[in-house]
């Protein structure tokens, strides 16, 4: 997990900042990284306008398909997407090999940046070396009863991705309002229900445009484990950046279907 600053505007930064990271968790072992929401441009700035590029293709998805084979990693990280005259809010996951697995465009967007992003119209799930797989991104993790990620995982996914931009208002303090019981509540849900994995990768940095301007991205990137449990919950600020690694001990299903609400339960 790659808590990392994420600058707005400023595609190569972000990448030299990304590409420190994919080298730190390579020699500590990681087998696949998962970056914030928007790494090249930063949520909600308009400078996406500019930057977005295609995907296959485009520089920063291209830096991106090199880091995972100089380092031998998946990685899964949150871009923006331009398609004919459309900018996605998208996340990608790029396998050791170069290879591009998926591709995710944001579905349940805040409202007032809807004239940056388009709307994703599909979800679906893949398969990995490490298990069966889905993504969604930040806000589609709080779509109403958690539709999203239990939807992933009816489609039968071990573990979900969710690259992310968690932030709060410049008068925010921690001590008396701690931020996270939403992704707590919502990853919560539908990681009990399934006995899946969900992580959620926020970057950290201050938003320069938009009706959340001046608002800090803080961090408290968040893994839930089978039994909803919080494992890991990163440092809280906006300039808290936090790199680590976890291993996951994957439960597979013995039901799916109907038969998964009949009986709600994996085996060993």
């Amino acid at each position: 997990m790659a808590q990392i600053q994420i600058e707005p505007g400023n595609p190569s930064g972000n990448l030299g900042r990304i590409a420190a990271a994919c080298g730190r968790l390579r020699s500590l072992g990681a087998d696949w990284v998962l970056f914030p929401e928007c790494s090249d441009t930063g949520w909600g700035d308009d400078s996406c306008l500019e930057h977005a590029d295609v995907v296959p293709g485009g520089r920063f998805y291209s830096a991106l398909r090199h880091l995972a084979m100089e380092h031998h990693l998946f990685l899964t990280c949150g871009l923006t997407r331009r398609s004919g005259r459309d900018i996605f809010n998208s996340a990608v996951t790029i396998d050791a090999h170069g290879n591009l697995l998926h591709l995710h465009d944001k579905i349940h967007e805040l409202d007032f940046v809807h004239h940056l992003y388009a709307q994703g119209g599909s979800l679906a799930t893949f398969a990995t070396p490490f298990g069966r797989a889905g993504v969604m991104i930040c806000a589609d993790g709080f779509a109403g009863g958690s539709t999203i990620s239990t939807a992933l995982g009816y489609m039968g996914v071990d573990f979900i991705l969710s690259p992310c931009a968690w932030a709060v208002p410049p008068d925010h303090d921690n001590r008396h309002s701690p931020y996270g019981k939403l992704w707590e509540d919502s990853y919560g849900a539908a990681a009990v229900k399934f006995g899946i994995f969900i992580a959620g990768v926020s970057g950290t940095g201050v938003i320069r445009s938009g009706e959340w301007r001046d608002h800090r991205c803080i961090g408290c990137s968040m893994l839930t484990g089978p039994a909803g449990e919080v494992i890991y919950k990163a440092p809280y600020g906006g300039d808290s950046e936090d790199i680590s690694v976890h291993r996951l001990r994957i439960v597979r299903r013995t039901a799916r279907g109907t038969q998964w609400d009949e009986d709600g339960n994996r085996g060993l």
